[in-house]
């Protein structure tokens, strides 16, 4: 249902702020059955093929070709009017990612951009790890700017959280002039804060088996059985620890009806990512465990704990320069960039306890002072992989606060 004006915050019909313990939703019901079009149908969509071209530059001598998706709903004034949402992917950083989620972005008013990563889909692989956030960087502005798009708000899920920080730290002219926003879905950490028992073992395997994770994942999902875990399934094929997933309800809220058809279409939707190809994977679980190139292989600002001072200092600087009246420094002051994390109940990736606990620290008053809002919550019955699952209504409260922030009532 559309978010209620008289609510006091645009999660409040969900959530409740994150404490030192957990956060909860209301009640759940039991989810309808649905009918729908099928997997195979619903994947002809030309919106989920798109295809980019970026010319040779001093980076790259020959072309780089680049495939996205682009869904959900446009505005008939034209994309710069669009409420777009710039989607950072998780480990299987597939544009068919939350494909499913297109009549929810129409209903919310939202465009979603999805792109592939370098050696997922038909994007132009990278020769090392180490060049894959530099590759993102020369990308996204260029497609958006291809596309019409002038800000975006930027969305997160896991091994995405790294481009996603980069994006805001190096690109901030993308983000919406006066309200900012991103959110950061079980936002990855190094398993060195984490503790998480998963990527422990994982990182303890070497570099040239982890680089092999595309290989061993694409082998369990046309053999074995789907690994429709975008992230933590990927990993555990890695170390044979697959498990089933148990049978959920549909949050109160949320859409009952699309929930189950996207659970009945996201095996198909996994198996048509890895035959579009993933050879970038391996080279992803490399950079994000920091087991090749240089220390600096996520950015300059090296982990988590030194990047928010760095933000906060480059937001603050921005809103300065922009300052020259009154008039200015109130338009300045509502830059305030907006940071919403959400962690799932159980995470085998993160953690629940340590992980959370020291991200949350990363972004404490002290480090972030007055330019960033943060805040974090707990999403009760969520996994690492599915918290954006439709039945958890994570996905629409994020995209009614991304409508909400960038119109003219806002």
């Amino acid at each position: 249902l559309p978010h209620s004006p008289n609510s006091s915050s645009p999660h409040s019909s969900l959530l409740n702020p994150r404490s030192p313990t957990t956060t909860n939703l209301q009640e759940t019901m039991a989810p309808p059955q649905s009918t729908g079009p099928s997997a195979a149908e619903y994947l002809q969509d030309s919106r989920f093929e798109q295809t980019f071209t970026l010319p040779p530059d001093n980076s790259y001598s020959e072309p780089f070709k680049v495939t996205y998706s682009d869904f959900g709903f446009r505005a008939y004034a034209g994309p710069e009017h669009d409420n777009v949402v710039l989607f950072c992917a998780p480990l299987l950083a597939s544009r068919f990612l939350h494909i499913t989620k297109d009549k929810l972005a129409k209903k919310q008013k939202v465009r979603i951009i999805n792109v592939d990563r370098p050696g997922f889909g038909g994007t132009t692989p990278v020769p090392a790890a180490e060049d894959r956030v530099m590759a993102w960087l020369r990308i996204v502005p260029a497609l958006l700017e291809h596309l019409g798009i002038h800000h975006v708000a930027i969305v997160a899920q896991s091994a995405g959280t790294i481009y996603a920080l980069n994006t805001l730290l190096y690109l901030p002219h993308l983000l919406h002039p006066t309200r900012p926003y991103a959110a950061l879905c079980v936002p990855w950490m190094h398993p060195s804060h984490s503790e998480a028992a998963l990527m422990s073992m994982v990182h303890k395997l070497p570099a040239a088996a982890i680089a092999t994770v595309d290989v061993l994942a694409t082998f369990f999902n046309s053999t074995l059985q789907p690994v429709t875990g975008f992230s933590s399934g990927v990993f555990s094929a890695l170390i044979g620890s697959l498990g089933m997933a148990k049978e959920r309800s549909v949050v109160d809220g949320a859409d009952a009806d699309d929930a189950p058809f996207e659970d009945a279409v996201k095996p198909e939707i996994a198996a048509h990512a890895f035959r579009q190809g993933c050879s970038g994977m391996g080279q992803e679980a490399v950079m994000l465990l920091k087991r090749s190139g240089p220390a600096d292989v996520w950015g300059s600002w090296l982990d988590i704990d030194s990047y928010v001072p760095l933000l906060s200092t480059q937001i603050k600087a921005g809103a300065t320069a922009d300052t020259i009246s009154p008039a200015a420094q109130q338009v300045s002051e509502s830059r305030t960039l907006k940071v919403e994390v959400f962690y799932s109940e159980e995470d085998n990736m993160i953690g629940t306890k340590a992980g959370p606990e020291w991200f949350d620290n990363c972004w404490s008053a002290e480090h972030r002072a007055d330019a960033i809002e943060y805040s974090s919550v707990v999403v009760p019955d969520t996994a690492h992989d599915t918290i954006l699952d439709l039945r958890f209504g994570i996905a629409e409260e994020i995209l009614k606060t991304v409508k909400q922030r960038n119109s003219d009532e806002a």
